[in-house]
């Protein structure tokens, strides 16, 4: 898989063994294209939006995307304010959940080789969407893009009423993965790049964590100031929100 990021706010991830790319809240829709291009995947191999929530810095390229590819593609996503949805995603689901409610065992769609989990994680807004893009086959890295739920060493702030409870649950519902998945396989793609200020942050209120000194260390040196992907691996041991019990 490759991976698209053209500025702090949007992801692209593209499926390019099949060439069959979803885009993950693009924002920057012209960019994101010519970027795609720069790596040989044309328009039409683009098979669909995952949309994370509805604020404008995450759906607001939505339409004009779908002016720019040559063919309509499905727009996916969990809240109706989303622009140009066409498929909504846990549409009469609302928290608290169910009992006997599984969202891992759930809302699984293939594309191509590859398989989507999308994840309903309440918190930072109502109805925010996490996508969990893997393949079938053995042994290969899960992606996991978490909009503004899960930042790297932090989370989301609190919209649309939301409540400690729904972030908390959202989180242990993100941490649930690596039950199935080794945790340094599953890759985090945040949607946006805060995690200098989240680890300064997290070594005021964990600050004999060894792990989270030495992600301080390397965030520090890095020379690009993009740090995304992290691992759910370094995630468990760094993020305070991750280890709230």
């Amino acid at each position: 898989m490759s991976y698209v990021k053209p500025s702090l706010v949007n992801v692209c991830a593209v499926c390019s063994p099949f060439c069959i790319g979803l885009l993950v809240d693009p924002v920057q829709p012209k960019l994101i294209l010519d970027q795609l291009k720069t790596l040989g995947i044309s328009d039409y191999s683009i098979k669909g939006i995952l949309t994370t929530h509805h604020h404008d810095d995450h759906s607001g390229g939505n339409i004009e995307m779908l002016g720019l590819i040559p063919y309509r593609v499905p727009v996916y996503g969990g809240d109706s304010r989303i622009p140009a949805l066409s498929h909504h995603l846990w549409e009469n689901v609302e928290f608290p959940f169910p009992s006997a409610f599984n969202s891992v065992s759930s809302n699984q769609t293939d594309v191509g080789s590859f398989r989507m989990l999308t994840l309903l994680t309440p918190g930072h807004t109502k109805r925010s969407i996490c996508y969990a893009i893997f393949s079938t086959e053995p042994g290969e890295a899960m992606h996991l893009f978490t909009g503004d739920t899960l930042f790297l060493s932090g989370c989301g702030r609190f919209f649309d009423g939301c409540v400690p409870q729904e972030m908390l649950y959202s989180l242990r519902l993100l941490k649930s993965l690596s039950t199935s998945i080794a945790p340094n396989k599953i890759l985090v793609y945040p949607g946006h790049e805060y995690t200098l200020n989240n680890v300064s942050f997290a070594l005021t209120v964990d600050p004999l964590n060894c792990d989270l000194q030495e992600q301080f260390r390397f965030i520090k040196g890095l020379k690009n100031p993009v740090s995304v992907p992290g691992t759910l691996e370094t995630e468990l041991k760094t993020n305070p929100f991750l280890r709230v019990e």
